[in-house]
């Protein structure tokens, strides 16, 4: 039979074993020894912190202002808000949570100055459904300081459990309930939310450009970025309330939560994320909560998503690997090199740096995400899928079709 037709047949059931090996429920560390090295990696890590310049002033977003609250203090946070209100802020996101009453005139104060301001926007925390439960459960502000309907989501997506790569823009509800950042851009550009939500994704990866580090470099290096968001203590903005032109916050968003940059002395509120200067091995979480928000709202307003390749196109990719390899390794085999396996290994090398290179570039310069664990997973085992098929499997399937002519022609 013709050795295209036996390409057709590798490339099909080797795509077919690549898609069983992603959905069946087992443990595939065996299949990467370095797996449990790389475990909490991703592509977007090394692309973001290596191939992306934050050295760009042009990156400074002026439509967000940080005000780190340090330890929260009601009276300082209404004090500032009440100015904010007063200088036509568009947007106020309160990254903390005010879960108890005082039980003075403060509270008053608070509900009817910051609590019920349609321009302020507040967190909580979903904690999701404990077992025997039939209702979700999380930590949010008391409803008396703030309705229930000012407080949105600040969950960021983890899914390893250490690095915010991603968030869930929308929570089911009644409706489709909008997350902390989606809330303010909704604020400043409610066209910009309608882009986001016709994109009709459950979660969002994050294109984090904007570098803002919650540490300080360790060998007394100056960071290796620009500041991209301009971050004030809640004291000095207090006291240089004068200093500010009277139209400096109209249309920006102001958002208030613990992000002590300069001693970055506290782990409260921090995440690792693609930014960090060490992707790998890394001991300290680089971005506070508040800023991680500040990149979103930056995406949102700017409509700067990150795409990921469909999973079709990225089988595609697959099949005319697995059938190039195909191709490939027999004309080699064939031939009867002497070192016949070092140069395919060699070969699949290249071909692992080619698709990396492609990758890293298609994420930089095009805000596309490639399947890459599947693509190179079709590398990977292309050669050993390639051998069982050759050796086992071809002769089978010539006596088949043989048979099937013989029978046709018989007829």
């Amino acid at each position: 039979m013709n050795k295209s037709i036996h390409a057709l047949i590798f490339s099909f059931s080797s795509v077919c074993f690549l898609l069983l090996l992603h959905f069946l429920p087992i443990n595939q560390a065996f299949i990467d020894p370095f797996s449990e090295y790389i475990k909490h990696q991703d592509l977007m890590d090394i692309t973001c912190s290596r191939f992306r310049d934050h050295m760009d002033p042009k990156l400074f977003d002026n439509r967000i202002f940080i005000i780190n609250t340090g330890i929260t203090d009601r009276q300082k946070i209404i004090s500032a808000i009440d100015f904010l209100q007063r200088h036509a802020v568009k947007a106020v996101g309160v990254d903390l949570l005010f879960d108890s009453l005082a039980g003075n005139a403060q509270d008053t104060v608070f509900h009817n100055l910051v609590g019920n301001s349609a321009s302020t926007v507040f967190a909580k925390v979903y904690h999701g459904r404990a077992l025997r439960s039939t209702s979700d459960s999380a930590e949010y502000s008391h409803s008396f300081l703030v309705p229930a309907d000012h407080q949105f989501y600040v969950n960021l997506g983890t899914d390893d459990g250490y690095t915010a790569r991603s968030f869930q823009p929308f929570y089911d509800g009644q409706g489709a309930v909008p997350s902390f950042p989606v809330a303010i851009a909704a604020k400043m550009d409610s066209h910009s939310i309608k882009q986001l939500s016709g994109r009709g994704f459950i979660k969002e990866w994050i294109n984090f450009r904007r570098f803002q580090s919650a540490t300080n470099d360790a060998s007394g290096r100056k960071e290796r970025s620009f500041p991209n968001y301009a971050v004030v203590d809640l004291d000095r903005f207090l006291e240089d309330t004068a200093s500010y032109e009277s139209n400096y916050f109209a249309n920006k968003a102001v958002l208030f939560g613990f992000c002590d940059i300069k001693t970055a002395a506290s782990l409260k509120d921090r995440y690792f994320t693609p930014l960090n200067q060490v992707p790998v091995g890394r001991s300290l979480p680089d971005m506070y909560g508040v800023v991680i928000h500040a990149n979103i709202i930056s995406m949102i307003l700017d409509n700067d998503y990150i795409n990921e390749l469909n999973v079709f196109i990225t089988l595609i990719i697959a099949f005319l690997i697995f059938g190039f390899n195909y191709l490939l390794f027999e004309r080699i085999h064939n031939r009867k090199y002497f070192f016949n396996l070092a140069l395919i290994r060699l070969l699949q090398l290249l071909q692992f740096v080619i698709l990396f290179s492609i990758s890293i570039w298609m994420l930089a310069q095009h805000n596309l995400k490639l399947g890459f664990v599947m693509l190179v997973a079709a590398i990977i085992f292309s050669y050993e899928l390639w051998e069982f098929y050759f050796l086992k499997i071809r002769w089978r399937i010539d006596a088949l079709f043989a048979r099937w002519s013989e029978k046709l022609k018989n007829a």
